[in-house]
Order: C-alpha cells, then structure tokens, then sequence
C-alpha cells in the first residue's frame, strides 16, 4: 500500500489486492487504514517521481502515435487516427501495445473506442483487459458499466446511487432535463463526450526542455520560513525561464530530498497560466506545512509540470483593459489548493424560469462549456438580495380587487401593505413540477412600516383565483 500526505492527515493513495479484501480504499486515513489490517506492509508514494514516470510513459508511446498525453494519475491517452495500418490494423496494434507493457513490468488495460471518455470507462471499468469498441457501438459497450466510469465528481457520483442510478446505461436512458437540475450540467457533459456529443480536446505531449529549479543546500534545513525563502529563490529562476518561453505554468511540483534520504513532495496549480512570482510563491508557501523535514532537507528541486502558452500581449491586454480576472484566478488557485480542486465551484446560469433552481454549481475545474452566458439578472423587475430556501407558506387575509395582496400573516405576525408592484408571472417547464405549481404570479409588497416582500402565488396557470392556487414567501429586499 502507498500513502501521501492529504490535507493535514497521512492518506492511502494506492493498495494491491490483498489489501482491497482487507477493507482498505484509496483516500482512507492511514491509520484507519492500519486499524483493519495490523499487518499492512505501507509505504510513502513518491508522487513527483510517478508523475516523471507516467510523463516517460506517454512519451515512449508516441511509437504507435505521435499524439498522446498523460491521464494522472496512472493512464495515458493515444490518438491512433491515421496509425492503425502501419501496425497490421487495430488488432495488432494494440496487441503490441500491450505485450510490451506487460513485458516493461506494467499492468496494462486498453481500450479504444471512438471517443476518449469511451475508451477511458472501457479501459479502466470492464472486464477485459484489452478492449476494441467497433465504430458506433459504444452505446452497447457503456451501457452496464459503473456510473464512476464517467469521470464524475464524487458528490454527483454519491447523489446518483443514492437515487438507485449504478449505471451508464441508466444515466442515458433518463430524461436530460432533470438530470441537469437535479445532478449538474456536468453529468450530461461527460455523457456527451463519451457519446461523441461534445467534443474533448486532449494536450498531446512534446520532447521539450524540462522547467527545472534545484538547490542543493550546504547545511540541511528545517524551519517553514528558512523552506519558504528557498521556496522564493526557486520560483524566481522559473518565472524568468517561463518568460523566455512566452509561458506561464499551470502545475507545480516541489520536491523536497531529506538528509535520510526520503523525499517528500507538494504540489500546486492554477486555474490559468500563470508566471507571477508573488502569486506562485504564496500557493506553494500555503503548502509548508505539509512537508515534514525531519532531521533535515538537503535539497530541493521545483518543477512545472504542466505548462501553457502565454503571450506577453495577452497579459498587457489584460492590464491596460482594466480586468479583475488576476485576482480572482488567484482566489480559485489558493482555494483550490487548500480544499482541493473539485470542491470548489463556480455559479453557471440555467434555462429556467423558477428562480430557486436559476442557477447551478459546476466545479471550477471543469471547462465552462461555449456560449454559457455569465450569471447577470435577465429580467427587467428587481429581484430580492435574499431567497429563502424553500419558499414560506403565508396565509393572505385580504386581497385587492385585482388579486394584489392587502394583508398577509407570515410567522405569527400581520403585515398590513400600504404599497404593491405586479404581478410578474412565471411559468416552470410544463415536465417539472406539480400540475398546481405550474405557473406563479409574482408580487413585490412593501408593509407600513417598510419592510418589502417578495410574495407569490402559485396555481395551476388559470389565475390566482383558481381552486389550486397558494401564496408563498419566496425573498426580502
């Protein structure tokens, strides 16, 4: 079993078999870990070195491609468009791809379909170790594999089983409209881009020079802040090499060697390209305290591992337009770091009229898909500063004559309205909802003494004089 550091706890990262009947599972605490199987035999993962690894990986397959890219932890994709003939056919070729794996000491499961989430879910979930989806049949293949196999954060991935959907096929049988309300725009994207629906674009590889930082310290250290000036000196070598290169990073990795020879590693990214010194310090200075120096670090070796284009004009662009995209890349990256990648989120606008579900959460790390509109109020009529979730039933004591409300009782108190803006109505889609909540008609109130409501009726579309209709709560101004 190996285990990393995560978040302040020894973590387990990977386990062999044996282990998996013991109970243990990626991501328990190590000491859980140990409570199940006193015997367990673990040992500390040297991720830099698996990263370097995997990267030598994709590189050597670029015989059978000259486009592959790295799929961490431990995958690796190939675009074959093109090369299968050279090798006798599909067949041969990945028959040869795996012989040689296996013969290099992997373990290696393939997959190829016509589209890359297919031919990940197939690798990685189904039960033959080499795996060829015929062209279009990759519906068939996808069907009873594990909901997992999409690639889902682990928050949608537990509220889909707890609604008793385990499977693909499941998910691409439901209707779309409410798996998106309900689950996120997520779910349908990576359905789409296994159906060949969305397109996926993959980050192929080159044999380019390595962005490398090191030091070799003449007397070991162990204090945060005598890591933290090394820390400094590192990024400033590899700000000026970016630079050179017209790139800015977007994966880090520090690699901190101790004088009993173990080695430890932190790594941190960004949600753009970035080479600001300041800002690339400071994510790798939250993550101090994460390394153990023991007796001593001798030396130190900071490494961009993922790095992207970034033109000097883009960023005097940027400055000279005024924009505050700087500072809030830089919130996400520090966020990010802290709590990880998928638990933080950005707000995305839905194409629904309720104003409850208006909005949706997709995790940052997730591309915002082309042509989503930014989150600003397409409705002429103001809109409270506060929902409540759900919306209060109140009892209405008078009305206008014109269906306005007049006198209303919410929590035990009486509201007298002196003054009445509406009605704005609102329709749901006609597959959601109850039949009596079809329609709502919607009020702004304002009390005598000053307090403004946002109340509303809800009926089955024929009016709020109808026998179905209700008044509800739903924000304050």
């Amino acid at each position: 079993m190996l285990y990393a550091p995560e978040r302040g706890r020894l973590s387990v990262l990977a386990c062999d078999r044996a282990a998996w009947s013991g109970g243990v599972r990626p991501g328990m605490a190590l000491a859980q870990a140990r409570a199940l199987l006193p015997e367990l035999v673990a040992d500390d993962a040297d991720l830099m070195g698996d990263r370097e690894a995997l990267q030598v990986l994709a590189l050597w397959c670029q015989w059978a491609s000259p486009l592959t890219a790295m799929d961490p932890p431990d995958g690796v994709w190939i675009d074959i468009t093109g090369c299968a003939h050279l090798f006798g056919g599909e067949d041969g070729l990945m028959l040869r791809l795996h012989g040689q794996m296996e013969r290099s000491g992997y373990t290696a499961r393939l997959a190829l379909a016509d589209t890359a989430g297919a031919a990940h879910a197939v690798a990685r979930h189904a039960r033959n170790p080499v795996a060829i989806i015929p062209p279009g049949r990759h519906s068939e293949a996808l069907a009873s594999l594990p909901v997992v196999a999409l690639r889902l954060p682990d928050e949608t991935i537990s509220r889909l089983l707890r609604v008793g959907i385990e499977t693909i096929g499941q998910v691409a049988k439901a209707p779309r409209a409410p798996l998106v309300r309900r689950f996120g725009q997520v779910l349908t994207d990576r359905l789409d881009q296994a159906w060949g629906l969305l397109p996926e674009s993959l980050s192929p590889l080159s044999a380019r020079q390595v962005v490398l930082a090191e030091r070799h310290l003449v007397e070991p250290i162990s204090t945060a802040e005598a890591i933290t000036v090394v820390i400094e000196h590192l990024v400033g070598e590899i700000c000026a090499s970016l630079e050179a290169r017209a790139e800015g990073a977007r994966a880090l990795a520090l690699r901190c060697e101790r004088v009993d020879g173990h080695v430890q590693e932190i790594m941190a990214g960004t949600s753009a390209p970035v080479r600001d010194p300041v800002h690339l310090t400071r994510l790798l200075r939250e993550r101090v305290e994460d390394i153990e120096p023991g007796f001593g670090i001798e030396r130190m070796a900071l490494e961009v591992t993922q790095v992207e284009a970034l033109r000097e004009s883009v960023c005097r662009d940027m400055m000279e337009a005024g924009t505050n995209a700087a500072p809030m890349t830089a919130l996400i990256d520090r966020l990010c770091n802290r709590v990880g990648v998928d638990r933080v989120f950005r707000l995305t606008e839905r194409a629904v009229q309720f104003p409850e579900m208006a909005q949706d959460l997709i995790p940052v790390s997730v591309p915002m898909p082309a042509g989503v509109p930014a989150l600003a109020s397409g409705h002429d009529a103001p809109r409270p500063v506060r929902l409540l979730a759900p919306p209060e039933p109140v009892r209405m004591r008078d009305v206008y004559p014109d269906g306005a409300p007049k006198t209303f009782a919410w929590r035990r108190h009486t509201y007298l309205v002196r003054g009445v803006d509406g009605p704005e109505r609102v329709w749901c889609d006609w597959w959601a909802g109850p039949v009596e909540d079809r329609a709502r008609d919607y009020w702004i109130v304002e009390d005598t003494q000053g307090e403004r409501f946002w109340l509303y009726t809800a009926h089955n579309g024929e009016g709020p004089a109808s026998d179905s209709a209700a008044w509800f709560l739903h924000g304050l101004f």
